[in-house]
């Protein structure tokens, strides 16, 4: 009977099952070599169920994200352990669905710097130079003219005429 049960369970891929077969095979003394092999292939059959178990909860959450990586490395995953088109199916449609906002994003991102861009004046350019501004004291007539006559306030007291 406990043979019996292993073998449907292995059949169905049903962890839980499987779980609970392997549990009687082994309370029910299945120890013979032939049993062992059997306990063994329900053994990995129990492994690949949760495998593929965890991976469809790992979908599944990808789906609910909507991020594009998670649902690549998901669907990767599934796929990986073989997981059916149908159960991929709604994964590789939500993938698509988050490229094509990711990309809409891209380009509504891009638009708003193309806009930001022209709306930004260009930076202006610098006029050319006026020459440096005479030494103190020195103006342009005086700087060209090679006269040797004093300023009248370096010439000393003059002398006044009265005109009473």
């Amino acid at each position: 009977r406990a043979r019996k049960g292993l073998e449907d369970a292995i059949s169905s891929g049903d962890a839980d099952a499987l779980r609970e077969a392997i549990g009687e095979g082994r309370a029910a003394g299945l120890e013979l070599d032939e049993d062992e092999a059997l306990l063994k292939r329900a053994e990995e059959a129990l492994e690949n169920a949760e495998s593929v178990r965890e991976a469809k909860q790992r979908l599944e959450d990808a789906i609910a994200s909507g991020d594009a990586s998670r649902l690549r490395d998901a669907i990767e995953d599934g796929e990986a352990l073989g997981l059916s088109d149908a159960d991929l199916a709604a994964a590789r449609k939500a993938l698509e669905e988050a490229e094509a906002h990711e990309k809409a994003l891209e380009a509504k991102r891009q638009a708003e710097e193309a806009a930001l861009n022209q709306t930004q004046p260009l930076p202006s350019r610098a006029l050319p130079s006026a020459p440096p501004p005479p030494p103190a004291g020195q103006h342009d007539d005086d700087a060209s003219s090679t006269s040797t006559q004093a300023h009248p306030s370096q010439l000393g007291p003059q002398p006044t005429t009265d005109t009473r």
